[in-house]
This record gives structure tokens, sequence and C-alpha cells, in this order.
């Protein structure tokens, strides 16, 4: 009877020892998808982890479905621009795996960035098979590896070209900051691409330059000594902007931190 006790004094003991390692890895398998907000969204969309596809790198086919001047700014290496924009992109990713059987995987800018789930979403409605996103996106890729990335056309990023979290942060203003911050000796840009331009906000100030427009404004601005003000749809184009804007040597410059997404949360007037 005392041993029956003992055993079974024992068995919540057991029990937690046997169920310890299940209780302590689920959290973690959520807390892995919790940092990719956008898997939940995009559940059938194949991912390519940023590890796997470094090892793969040379053996894959890395598409780059940002804009243009996106792309040229910084990319991975290797990597092809066919911006999702294109009304062609669709054309154009058939006749590359007519050519190439090698797995396609598509990226944008970051966790948050949905163009690159969306490339491979019609990738694979139009019957494109072998396609996969990697979804840290260029920001994080170029953290992890700029030995694999091309900033303004040189091969590798070096780490005092990086720019940091904190360094972006100390350039952002809030909304009201934002609108505080202009007077006549301001240049402000709106960067958003022309179907992004709803709703328009600042129109009596603001200057209208998609990404292929902007690098002459900054040259302006530099040799005038202006402060520049951007902002674009949701604040997810300023990022590769500043690497761009370093380049140059602007030194005074700021973004609408979340764009005219939080510019019209914030209640601001809307033209």
């Amino acid at each position: 009877m005392k041993l029956q006790r003992y055993w079974i004094g024992l068995l919540p003991l057991i029990m937690s020892c046997l169920f310890a390692p299940v209780l302590a890895t689920e959290p973690q398998a959520e807390q892995a998808d919790a940092n990719f907000p956008l898997r939940f969204v995009y559940k059938n969309i194949p991912i390519i982890d940023h590890l796997t596809l470094y090892k793969q790198l040379e053996s894959t086919i890395v598409i780059d479905v940002r804009s243009k001047h996106e792309y040229d700014t910084l990319h991975i290496k290797g990597a092809l621009n066919i911006s999702i924009s294109n009304l062609g992109f669709i054309t154009r990713i058939k006749k590359l795996r007519v050519q190439d059987s090698r797995q396609i995987v598509f990226y944008c800018n970051g966790i948050t960035c949905e163009k690159s789930y969306k490339a491979s979403d019609k990738a694979i409605k139009n019957g494109i098979t072998n396609v996969a996103t990697m979804d840290l996106g260029i920001f994080g890729w170029i953290e992890a590896f700029p030995d694999a990335a091309v900033i303004l056309g040189e091969d590798t990023v070096p780490e005092d070209r990086l720019i940091t979290k904190e360094k972006y942060q100390l350039h952002l203003l809030s909304p009201d900051e934002f609108v505080a911050k202009i007077d006549k000796s301001v240049m402000v840009i709106d960067i958003r691409e022309h179907y992004h331009r709803d709703p328009v906000i600042l129109e009596g100030v603001t200057r209208v330059a998609s990404s292929d427009k902007v690098l002459g404004l900054l040259r302006k601005a530099k040799n005038n000594q202006q402060t520049i003000l951007f902002y674009d749809a949701v604040g997810k184009q300023t990022p590769w902007l500043q690497y761009l804007i370093e380049k140059i040597g602007v030194e005074n410059y700021y973004f609408m931190d979340g764009g005219v997404k939080a510019y019209v949360e914030a209640g601001l007037p809307i033209d």
C-alpha cells in the first residue's frame, strides 16, 4: 500500500516530465509563425526560409518583384527583377519556366510586404509549378547575408553601409510631427506609385515623384541644403530609399511613420 501511495505521489512529476517537451515546443512553433504575420493570410503559399535559400542560391531562380528602382538600389545577388506591378508579369514568368525548370523564389521588402506572396499565388493559379516565397525580404536578407546582396551596384554590402533599425527610426516622424515640420524651406515628396495615390494629402506643398524620379530631387535638395520630407502609402517604401539618400549625401531628411495610412488614421485633413 505504501509503495502504491509512493507511485501515486510521483505521478504528477512523471506526467510533467513526459509532457514538458511538448508543452515547450508548441509556443515556440506559434512564435515562429507570429514573426511572419502574412503566413496566416496566405496559408497555401509555399515558403522557403532565408537560410535554405542562401545555401542553394546558385541553383535557384530568385525574382525580386519590387519596382526597378527599388531593385537597382538593393537586391539579392543574382536575382532577376520582374515587378509584380507589370502587366506582363505572368507572361514573363511563364517564358522563364519554359526555359528553366529550377525552383522560382519570389521576394520583396520584408515580413509585412505582400508582393512576394501575391507573386507566388498568381504563379500557382496560372499553372506555374515549383515556386515559393522567401518572406524575410530584402532588409532581413542583407542583415543576414551582406555578402550575397547588391547595394547601388556594389557586389557586397560593406558592414559600415548597413542601415540599422535604430538609424532608420531616427528619421521617422509621426504624421503630426511631419506636418508641423513643413514650411517654405523644406521639400515634401510623395513617393507613392500613381496607382496608390488615393487619398491625396498635403496637395498644396507636395511634389509627386515616384521611385524612378526621386534621384533628381535628392540632388537638387543637396545642392540647396534643403530638408526633405518623404511619405508613401504605408511606410514600406522608405527603408530602401534611405540607402539612396545616404549615397547621395543628403543629411536632413525624414519619413512619415506609417505613411498616408497613419496620416488618415490620425484624423489629419485630406485634400
